[in-house]
């Protein structure tokens, strides 16, 4: 049922940093010129050392800031975060991005379902008219692929329209909503941990909208480097991995599991060839993390067969979860670690 809001909720926006100071100043520059006002900033800083804190604090006094003690990682500094403060609804953006003036404008009017999860349109910061995500697929070896990574953004990709998944670079969710799918998993430190909620989300029975008309601007790589950086590559093998075991369908798992370790066969093949021997130890631990932690994700896929209400082939049928074969080409082609 529809039940699109008609006046302007209150929204806190949460950005997550972590010595990125280089970022946050044309960020929050962005924030504080969007044509939408009825909007809170909060900064949740992960024990940075360059001054970082120091910096919002002087320049931004209106930005409230969280520090943590130590670097709680993505899922479990949101996490934290989000069930502490006073918000019905939560932006979650991006330290390493810069908005539209009608970006959150154009977010707060897509809702038209309040127990959906909405993502903007990312274009590359830097390369005119590059998309980063347009939307996402959900994948059987657990990861997402973003809708028109490296491609011309154009009309193709200005539809408004439902996703596997939305980026959680500039995610917008109410948070009883984010409370009732559980939150980030905390065993999550980075990556794929949108990829994971959103698809917790739509098991649930929930929405996953793409909104095109709100449009950011991402420095890609900018928090965590290049594809092949070895704690890119160690913990997005992780996550990847849990996802596989917590949301996958018994009936599903074979063919995944298969795919995905040819998947990283070919990519250790590549890396041994490099002499990057450090991405190959970074991919087998993902393994040995899972063998080690293996009661504690059985219980988490427990929880989640148990409640789920759409089938993977439901989610086939609706275009958001793609084919394993098709998934594993799609990573090949982009050369994706």
């Amino acid at each position: 049922m529809s039940t699109q809001i008609t006046s302007q909720p209150k929204i806190t926006v949460m950005i997550l940093n972590y010595n990125g100071i280089q970022f946050l100043e044309s960020c929050i520059d962005s924030l504080l010129n969007q044509t939408y006002k009825n909007f809170d900033i909060i900064m949740i800083d992960n024990n940075s050392s360059d001054g970082s804190v120091k910096l919002v604090s002087k320049k931004f006094p209106q930005v409230k800031i969280i520090k943590n003690n130590t670097n709680l990682g993505f899922s479990r500094a949101y996490n934290n975060a989000i069930f502490m403060v006073d918000a019905d609804w939560i932006v979650m953006l991006n330290n390493d991005t810069s908005v539209c003036k009608d970006w959150l404008e154009n977010l707060v009017k897509a809702i038209d379902d309040q127990e959906a999860i909405y993502g903007s349109k990312i274009l590359l910061m830097g390369s005119i008219g590059l998309l980063n995500h347009a939307g996402g697929y959900l994948t059987p070896i657990g990861t997402g692929i973003d809708i028109g990574f490296l491609k011309p953004n154009g009309d193709i990709f200005s539809r408004r329209r439902i996703v596997g998944y939305v980026c959680g670079a500039s995610l917008l969710i109410k948070k009883s909503v984010f409370e009732k799918i559980g939150g980030f998993d905390p065993c999550y430190e980075a990556y794929c941990e949108d990829v994971d909620l959103c698809w917790r989300a739509w098991l649930l029975g929930k929405r996953v909208v793409y909104v095109p008309q709100s449009v950011v601007y991402h420095k890609y790589g900018g928090s965590w480097g290049e594809r092949k950086n070895v704690l890119r590559v160690k913990h997005a093998q992780k996550s990847r991995l849990l996802n596989i075991i917590k949301n996958l369908e018994l009936t599903t798992l074979p063919t995944s599991l298969f795919v995905s370790i040819l998947y990283d066969f070919l990519r250790i093949i590549g890396f041994l060839r490099a002499k990057q021997v450090v991405q190959v130890k970074s991919i087998i631990s993902g393994y040995l993390y899972i063998l080690i932690n293996f009661d504690q994700a059985f219980k988490k896929r427990l929880v989640v067969q148990k409640t789920r209400k759409l089938s993977d082939k439901d989610l086939i049928k609706l275009g958001l979860l793609v084919d394993a074969w098709q998934c594993f080409l799609e990573y090949r082609r982009l050369g994706s670690t």
